[in-house]
């Protein structure tokens, strides 16, 4: 029946092989050698449901066929198995000449393979398939491996939106503050924006820890860059305002450059907490 051509009974053959449970193992390792593609197929998925690890073994050698039905196929299961072995099939499926066996290699590398596979999936940013590159950003999102940070940048820049998309949100996940502007540039670009990030919530720990209890050791900003740059940080995370009112509040006086001080002066005088506008320095 996992031969037949309708896919509701291949469905229903898989489901009653699978209620056997371990009775159904032996059966489902031989028909991985059937002649029949599609009984290959589905013995293999319904040996990733069992999750029996007697399957991985067999499943190794389908992963090896020449035909891309049962070389995904038999990736799928060892995935669904989770057993290690199946790691060094993965890392190997990452280079195949098929575009749909390196996207299912891809998508399991990243959940099965770990850190082993970071530099491998590094390597599929530059596939010459968008979906492969877009599943290779998403698992190294998944991993959160800050050494792939530079590699996602350059993934911002992507001939494809939708992997420049998941590029954005994969640094706002585990980029540091220093990617902010890269987001905001990326926002211009294309018209999504990355909220909620993991970015922010760093950098604003990042502000308030410089802030401290707001001390007289607190570091006061030497030029209008400097200032500039902690209000750019606001804009981005208006969490962040009441914190850099006070900071600034803090050490303004202290400030040795006159007209900036008086320019930061007048501004918080003005009532910059209510003040929906963008900060200037006039």
């Amino acid at each position: 029946a996992l031969g037949e051509d309708d896919l509701g009974t291949q469905v229903s053959a898989g489901s009653a092989l699978a209620e056997l449970g371990r009775a159904a193992v032996g059966p489902c390792i031989a028909a991985l050698t059937s002649d029949d593609p599609r009984i290959r197929c589905g013995a293999a998925k319904v040996l990733g449901d069992l999750g029996d690890s007697a399957g991985v073994e067999p499943l190794l050698e389908l992963a090896a066929k020449p035909d891309v039905g049962s070389r995904t196929s038999a990736l799928d299961a060892l995935v669904a198995l989770g057993d290690q072995r199946a790691v060094p099939a993965l890392l190997e499926a990452l280079e195949d000449e098929n575009e749909l066996v390196r996207l299912r290699a891809t998508v399991g590398a990243g959940s099965l393979a770990g850190s082993a596979a970071v530099v491998a999936l590094r390597k599929r940013l530059a596939d010459e398939s968008a979906h492969v590159r877009r599943q290779a950003v998403e698992a190294l999102r998944q991993l959160a491996d800050s050494s792939s940070v530079p590699a996602l940048v350059e993934a911002l820049h992507d001939e494809s939106a939708d992997v420049r998309k998941v590029a954005a949100t994969a640094l706002g996940d585990i980029g540091d503050e220093e990617v902010i502007e890269l987001l905001e540039e990326a926002e211009q670009k294309d018209g999504f924006r990355v909220q909620n990030t993991n970015v922010a919530q760093k950098a604003r720990s990042k502000l308030e820890r410089s802030i401290g209890e707001l001390s007289p050791s607190v570091p006061v900003p030497k030029n209008r860059a400097e200032i500039e740059q902690l209000l750019g940080l606001e804009a981005n995370m208006p969490r962040t305002k009441l914190t850099v009112i006070r900071y600034l509040s803090c050490c303004c006086a202290a400030i040795e450059d006159e007209e900036l001080r008086a320019a930061v002066a007048r501004r918080l005088m003005h009532g910059w907490l209510e003040d929906r506008e963008p900060f200037l320095l006039y």
